[in-house]
């Protein structure tokens, strides 16, 4: 059996040829255009996320990218 966690649930074998690995500095648009992302959460008690997976794929492209955090986001209010 292959293990698809091994990119963060992505098997890289199933990935359309237009996908591209984007991981690095995190993004919130995908060089598709697409502004939908596919992560793995962590829901709390309170129906709140308490954690999520850095790793994200486009639902469009298959491309796959770093997830922002509050620490990256500028506009962020904390």
């Amino acid at each position: 059996m292959k293990n698809v966690f091994r990119v963060g649930g992505i098997d890289p074998d199933k990935l359309k040829l237009t996908a591209m690995d984007l991981r690095g500095e995190p993004i919130k648009v995908c060089v598709c255009g697409s502004e939908i992302w596919n992560l793995q959460v962590k829901w709390d008690d309170d129906d709140t996320i308490g954690m999520y997976f850095m790793n994200m794929w486009c639902p469009l492209c298959d491309s796959v990218a770093t997830a922002p955090t509050v620490e990256n986001d500028n506009d962020a209010d904390i």
